[in-house]
């Protein structure tokens, strides 16, 4: 039998036992062995490359836990092969290897899964791009919209696909009375498949703007931009939530606890729309200004924990309005997730012979 990490939620020995004093290995009656991660009480335990990583102790006697990661970049992912070789995982080179996880870098090759082993895993569903594009997100978002009303789907700023909708794109500044004097009119430009703030740019508000995009070529998303937003210190912040999918139908979600707050690193301004430092919060990015603080402590810097940003948004807006936005989060996690349920699901029935048999999904996984 192989085995492969898997997170819990309320199991009885993460209830009963500290996070560095796990069992390693969870055996439950008519199931394989559980590989437990633990969490260290130091999160900088796990600073360094993997490369420079000796592999840890394997939990499993008898068992060769081995991984496959097929990024092209070795810096790419370091973090989990740093933690997957602390937990006794060893890196092999060729995907034809014998391996336990294929951590794959992109979109999965959905011909490959029904080739997988029973005890191999990989960390991406096919189909998945109905949700990681920022173009397919808008079109599903936009399909659960009119299905069900913009009171229960409210969470996304009003977005046309380049270069496809141009022409909806001018039609709606036309009808919104925008002549390109309000300074804050401003759209957001994303290009598609692109990651780490590549490529984005904000745009003023006006009727030569859908042809200016087109004259740039651009192809991605225009999305009317946000002002107003919740400023710490004058700059702005986003958070990163992480979600674990481990099964579409029945849908099946977990989300971490913990997260990160990542903070921009000039103070916002809509009078200077060119400033990336300002708008923008991709670390990649802002870490390479010179009003980036790096700093290790949790609640200050240019990176705060979640659980750090959570205290001081208390503080900033109180208890009631504090809940509110986090009740607001667990909403949007949710209907974003039933808004591709039904492709997910089809994907899965259509490259998994197993799953279209009615068996549990065992294989894919994607946070």
């Amino acid at each position: 039998r192989g085995c492969a990490g898997r997170l819990e939620a309320g199991t009885r020995s993460m209830a009963s036992s500290s996070q560095d004093q796990l069992p390693w290995v969870e055996e439950l009656p008519d199931e394989e062995p559980r590989l437990i991660f633990r969490v260290p009480s130091n999160p900088l335990e796990y600073k360094g490359s993997w490369q420079d990583r000796p592999i840890g102790r394997n939990p499993l006697d008898g068992i060769t836990l081995s991984y496959y990661n097929n990024s092209k970049t070795m810096h790419n992912s370091n973090i989990l092969q740093v933690i997957l070789r602390d937990h006794g995982f060893a890196r092999v080179e060729r995907p034809g290897a014998e391996w336990n996880i294929f951590w794959c870098a992109g979109q999965v090759d959905p011909c490959e899964l029904p080739l997988m082993k029973p005890h191999q895993r990989v960390n991406k569903f096919p189909k998945a791009n109905c949700l990681t594009l920022k173009a397919n997100l808008w079109t599903n978002y936009l399909r659960m919209r009119r299905r069900f009303g913009a009171d229960a789907f409210d969470f996304m700023p009003t977005t046309f696909l380049l270069p496809h909708q141009l022409s909806q794109l001018s039609e709606h500044i036309r009808a919104s009375g925008d002549d390109g004097t309000d300074p804050k009119a401003v759209w957001i430009v994303k290009p598609a498949a692109a990651y780490c703030g590549r490529g984005i740019s904000l745009h003023r508000s006006g009727p030569e703007l859908p042809q200016q995009l087109l004259g740039e070529g651009q192809r991605g998303v225009a999305s009317r931009y946000l002002d107003r937003p919740f400023l710490l210190e004058g700059l702005k912040s986003d958070i990163r939530i992480y979600v674990l999918v481990t099964s579409w139908h029945p849908l099946t979600v977990y989300q971490y606890g913990e997260g990160l707050a990542r903070f921009a690193t000039e103070p916002y301004t809509l009078d200077d729309i060119q400033g990336r430092c300002a708008h923008l919060t991709n670390y990649s990015l802002n870490k390479l200004s010179a009003g980036f603080v790096n700093d290790d402590s949790e609640a200050s810097g240019s990176k705060w924990s979640l659980a750090a940003f959570k205290q001081r948004l208390l503080r900033e807006v109180g208890e009631a309005r504090a809940s509110e936005v986090w009740r607001r989060v667990d909403d949007i996690v949710v209907k974003t997730m039933i808004g591709v349920e039904s492709i997910m699901v089809e994907g899965m029935q259509e490259f998994l012979p197993s799953y279209a048999r009615g068996e549990p999904n065992r294989q894919c996984f994607q946070a």
